[in-house]
């Protein structure tokens, strides 16, 4: 009797022992999780610390300079994933270098800094919509992670309200350069167009048109004053002709359209 009930009784233990180690290992992978997720957000520095380091560089240079570790504490990364977000970051993925040979890129990057200009300027700035760039040469392995392979690309990282464990291409809306071209204007009406963010482009002034033209009136003075006695050449109807033939094909050549509308 006494051995049966020992019996029944190291029974019963054992089959507790197996649903203890049973349910541990069901436990574990959830466990595993948890940790994954604590350690994945002791890698983000908190959103205020963010937006206020972001408003300080803003102010030294609207267009921020992002590396890998830049990139990925206020952005994300593949590995660490995305923080939450309470600003939309617009980000030029480009190659400066002149090794790198990309004629386009410049261009680009001189558009792209009026437009950051034009917002960190703006009496309607605030720390919703900040701008930055990354350069092959200092960032290849975020070119990587997007899996872009070209350059420029222009990439707007909207607000989050949740973590997110991963970064994606996906994840980014992408300006269609090779349709609507890469001009400020064009890139502020995108910016509205995903954000409702209104900015007015305002280029700085150039003075190449104005100096042409005092040389031009110059030019033309000094003529008139040498030739003063003997003003017959004034009248001659091939010098008129010659220079609004000049005007002419000027006016309709490819390289005024350009000027006008932008690069195809």
């Amino acid at each position: 009797m006494l051995q049966s009930k020992s019996f029944n009784y190291h029974c019963r233990m054992s089959r507790q022992t197996i649903v203890l180690c049973l349910a541990i290992i069901c436990l574990l992978p959830m466990i595993n999780s948890s940790v994954d997720t604590k350690k994945k957000e002791s890698n983000h520095m908190p959103l205020e610390e963010r937006t206020e380091k972001l408003i300080q560089m803003s102010f030294k240079r609207p267009m921020i300079r992002l590396n890998p570790e830049k990139f990925r504490t206020f952005i994300g990364s593949k590995q660490h994933g995305q923080p939450i977000r309470n600003y939309t970051f617009v980000v030029m993925m480009t190659a400066l270098s002149p090794g790198r040979q990309c004629s386009v890129c410049r261009s680009a990057a001189d558009e792209f800094s009026i437009v950051a200009n034009s917002w960190r300027y703006s009496s309607l700035f605030n720390p919703s919509l900040f701008f930055g760039f990354v350069d092959y040469d200092e960032g290849s392995e975020i070119f990587q992670q997007l899996k872009i392979n070209s350059a420029p690309v222009f990439l707007l990282f909207g607000e989050r309200q949740m973590k997110a464990n991963t970064l994606l291409m996906k994840h980014a809306d992408q300006m269609d350069i090779q349709r609507i071209g890469f001009s400020a204007e064009t890139i502020a009406r995108w910016i509205a167009e995903k954000t409702s963010i209104s900015i007015r482009v305002v280029r700085p002034p150039n003075y190449t048109a104005s100096f042409l033209l005092v040389i031009f009136f110059s030019l033309f003075s000094i003529i008139l004053y040498v030739r003063r006695n003997n003003l017959d050449f004034l009248g001659n109807k091939t010098s008129w002709s010659v220079t609004a033939l000049a005007i002419v094909f000027g006016m309709t050549s490819g390289q005024m359209w350009s000027h006008i509308r932008g690069p195809p």
